[in-house]
């Protein structure tokens, strides 16, 4: 049986709680331990506010949100910035230390983390994304792809169940881009992680367990990359899938229904 991490029951969240405009309506969703989910729709759909109720910045209008089964309250607020984790797309603004160690330290001191236990944390999580020997460096000097790997460090310091990832490799040329998700698919292997990951990258979303489509502050769909992808023709597909339906429209006999980046090496 799969264990539940964040449960949202018929949430409701406004911005102006003068109007009754809701950017979230009606949300019940379940996500659950070692998930990788992809959060997509057109821009204004819901999903950066889904994920700020999620990581508990912002509190629910009305309905209700569980992690690990506790109901998020003014008193359990702390559990859920300690246990889920939030990337956003730029780096700088989130950096305070002086160096990589520094900055990835920075919570965990805030925590009263035990120094020996805080030393072996910082440096286990820089090793784990390789930058432990840029650790004296000044985070703001570093390249994207680097500001990036440092921020997921000091994520993976607080040890999460969940990260979030805020349209985070946006910014990122596409070699860098890649780069990070491979990092990010090695780490979940490694980390019992629920990742969160609100994209516009088809490349992105295929590496994805499961999808949830966003569309006027609601969910419209939810299944695997294929049932996706295979129900909502209008949405752009992965290089693979778009490379499968170019093939059927020139009459190649191929399979039916949604075709992965290793169906399609294996077919070629």
């Amino acid at each position: 049986m799969r264990k539940t991490v964040l449960k949202v029951i018929n949430g409701y969240y406004r911005y102006d709680k003068r109007y009754d405009n809701y950017q979230l309506e009606d949300i019940n969703l379940e996500l659950y331990a070692s998930e990788w989910i992809s959060l997509i729709g057109d821009n204004g759909s819901g999903k950066s506010t889904l994920a700020k109720v999620l990581s508990g910045l912002y509190r629910l209008d009305r309905g209700e949100l569980f992690l690990n089964d506790v109901l998020l309250t003014e008193e359990t607020l702390p559990l859920f910035r300690k246990t889920v984790g939030v990337v956003f797309q730029n780096p700088d603004h989130q950096f305070i230390g002086t160096s990589v160690e520094d900055d990835v330290a920075f919570s965990l001191e805030n925590q009263q983390i035990i120094r020996p236990e805080m030393k072996r944390r910082v440096e286990k999580a820089l090793k784990d994304v390789d930058m432990w020997d840029l650790r004296s460096q000044d985070p703001t000097s570093l390249s994207g792809g680097q500001k990036q790997r440092v921020q997921i460090a000091g994520l993976l310091a607080m040890q999460p169940d969940v990260m979030i990832f805020d349209e985070a490799f946006v910014m990122l040329d596409p070699y860098s881009r890649r780069e990070l998700l491979t990092l990010l698919s090695d780490l979940k292997k490694t980390y019992p992680l629920t990742i969160i990951s609100i994209t516009h990258d088809p490349e992105e979303v295929e590496r994805s367990d499961r999808v949830i489509v966003m569309g006027d502050a609601q969910l419209k769909d939810d299944g695997t990359v294929a049932e996706i992808y295979e129900r909502n023709a209008s949405l752009t597909p992965p290089p693979s899938e778009a490379l499968h339906r170019l093939l059927i429209k020139k009459n190649h006999r191929l399979k039916e229904g949604f075709m992965s980046q290793a169906d399609m090496v294996n077919f070629l």
